[in-house]
């Protein structure tokens, strides 16, 4: 990682500009708007913070119908975490931060990766570039599409 980057985060990360990590899980996040199947808005109420979140790495794949996975996804957590990736930009609105990260929801058994569920379903592409942005998980995330192919689930239930 390059020196000026390293040093953006860690100021970030002082001034608490960037969301708690999966390995400090938050039950105060609620879903507070799903604007496609790669984009959801969360709000940490303790905090009195909006995060408005891009699926790190992915693209969505079916519109409505990826958009209504990801819901489902998010309503059937007990709890919502995200690993942030990158900041997007700074606070348009006061207390509003636009970041990419995973999201994880636990659903009893452990904190899983949304943006693998959207790949494993179909719902969601690989981004073309994962590979040279800063993409956690990207075995595991590769292996997820793979997986959707061979299945025919979602965008390749028509692939011949």
């Amino acid at each position: 990682m390059n020196q000026k980057l390293l040093a953006v985060l860690i100021v970030l990360l002082i001034a608490g500009c960037l969301a708690p990590d999966v390995s400090e899980p938050t039950d105060n996040l609620i879903v507070e708007n799903i604007e496609s199947g790669t984009s959801v808005a969360l709000w940490d109420g303790k905090e009195g913070k909006r995060y408005e979140i891009q699926l790190a790495c992915i693209n969505e794949a079916n519109g409505a119908e990826s958009q209504h996975v990801l819901a489902t996804n998010l309503e059937a957590a007990d709890e919502i975490t995200f690993t942030p990736v990158e900041e997007i930009k700074a606070p348009v609105y006061p207390q509003t931060y636009a970041l990419t990260a995973e999201v994880f929801v636990n659903l009893g058994d452990g904190p899983q990766s949304v943006n693998e569920a959207q790949l494993l379903a179909g719902q969601a592409l690989l981004r073309k570039d994962a590979n040279r942005q800063n993409c956690p998980r990207l075995a595991a995330m590769k292996q997820a599409q793979q997986d959707a192919k061979d299945s025919r689930v979602g965008v390749w239930g028509n692939v011949k």
